[in-house]
């Protein structure tokens, strides 16, 4: 009966979670809020309710913020993914992070409990190859400790032949990256994965679906983008406070954009919605939607 419920209503392709509104980071290229605000526990499992009545393509717990400092976060993921069993509720769950809050060991026990339930990829943002240019940008902690993690992390699961969640390293190409800086962060990486014989790929984009990256994006404050009539992305996202949105930039209308609030409604009433829908299917296209270009 669930599954007919799943089949019947049109659902954004992708379902963002804010856990946390706000970073810790202060990184002079991301518009983030410094003001930190928690998602609630009687939301978080609401969101986790919700999961288990919806189907998306993808998920990601991601916001204006740092998902992993959270301090129920990794209860939250394990959750997660315990609801998507036979990937009943997602395809594929993407974890965006700078790495400053990445907890190897307890992301290594859910994926032993876990191992084939929809954990597809984590994106990990270090924008620096060097402490110096780390600090500069405004970023926290150490970044050795972090490229640490994250190695032993991926050596771990190249060891225990674990294909996923495949591994992405990021940089912005910001003006504050030293001679030859960008140059070394791929040198770095590459070697890196050579060494475990992991195939990947450079990328300029988002890397390709099955594919472990090194991914070189441009910082877009400085670039022109053409202007495109209809949004392609059908991104949603649940915001800290509960309130559900037809778009993840974080400049939008309230009042065009939400179509619902965890704090009064399901997330399966929300989605199936006639607002979402609407939105899902391109029958209504706010002005601002009009007016953007798509960066998100």
């Amino acid at each position: 009966m669930l599954n007919n419920i799943r089949k019947k209503i049109y659902f954004p392709i992708t379902l963002s979670v804010e856990l946390v509104k706000g970073c810790v980071n202060k990184c002079f290229f991301c518009n983030s809020d410094r003001n930190i605000f928690l998602m609630p526990a009687s939301i978080i499992n609401s969101v986790i309710k919700g999961f288990s009545e919806i189907k998306v393509d993808n998920v990601t717990p991601f916001g204006m913020g740092e998902s992993l400092i959270h301090p129920l976060f990794y209860d939250f993921f394990e959750e997660l993914i315990e609801v998507n069993k036979d990937k009943c509720a997602f395809n594929d769950l993407v974890l965006n992070t700078s790495g400053i809050s990445f907890n190897s060991r307890r992301m290594i026990d859910i994926i032993e409990k876990h191992p084939h339930n929809g954990f597809h990829r984590i994106h990990f943002s270090l924008d620096a190859d060097s402490q110096v240019t780390w600090e500069k940008i405004g970023k926290s902690k150490n970044l050795t400790s972090i490229k640490e993690k994250i190695s032993s992390f991926t050596t771990w699961k190249v060891n225990n032949r674990h294909i996923e969640p495949l591994i992405t390293v990021s940089m912005v190409d910001h003006n504050q990256l030293t001679t030859d800086e960008k140059e070394n962060f791929i040198e770095t990486w590459s070697t890196f994965f050579n060494s475990l014989h992991i195939n990947f790929e450079n990328c300029s984009t988002w890397p390709p679906h099955h594919k472990n990256a090194i991914y070189i994006r441009s910082d877009t404050r400085f670039e022109k983008t053409e202007k495109r009539e209809k949004c392609t992305d059908n991104n949603f996202i649940i915001k800290a406070d509960g309130k559900v949105f037809a778009c993840v930039r974080n400049d939008i209308p309230d009042k065009e954009f939400i179509i619902g609030d965890l704090n009064k409604q399901s997330l399966l009433s929300i989605l199936s919605s006639s607002k979402s829908e609407d939105f899902i299917n391109k029958k209504y296209v706010p002005d601002f939607c009009r007016k953007c270009s798509n960066e998100c």
